[in-house]
């Protein structure tokens, strides 16, 4: 059986992107990114284009967060995301998939020392 790889879509970045966490169900992708200032993306994965069998992205939003990370997942509509000095846990918009308030962060140094922390990808 011959397979074969084919690009069936070319979607503008927002910096180089690191880990990704597909919710199938719901078809919405959510991003890290090692792009400064650090931040997550959320993406909408639109399926059953007329003329087309393949999915296409279009971005929904970006949240800020203090430090670039290397890790995310969801579950019951809050995203988690952790890298370096910190870890975060944001509200997902139930109807839309878009990240919204930051509900809590975590801290994996002492808070005084997180300011002179290194928050860049080269922490991860």
């Amino acid at each position: 059986e011959n397979k074969k790889l084919e690009v069936v879509q070319s979607v503008p970045g927002h910096g180089p992107h690191q880990y990704l966490y597909v919710d199938r169900p719901n078809h919405r992708l959510y991003v890290t990114s090692w792009k400064e200032p650090p931040h997550l993306s959320a993406w909408s994965i639109q399926v059953g284009h007329p003329g087309s069998d393949h999915p296409r992205l279009s971005l929904i939003n970006q949240a800020p967060i203090t430090a670039v990370s290397s890790y995310i997942t969801s579950k019951h509509g809050l995203l988690f995301s952790a890298g370096g000095p910190t870890g975060e846990i944001h509200q997902l918009n139930q109807d839309t998939g878009a990240i919204e308030k930051k509900l809590q962060e975590l801290l994996f140094v002492p808070a005084e020392a997180l300011h002179n922390e290194d928050k860049s990808r080269k922490a991860l």
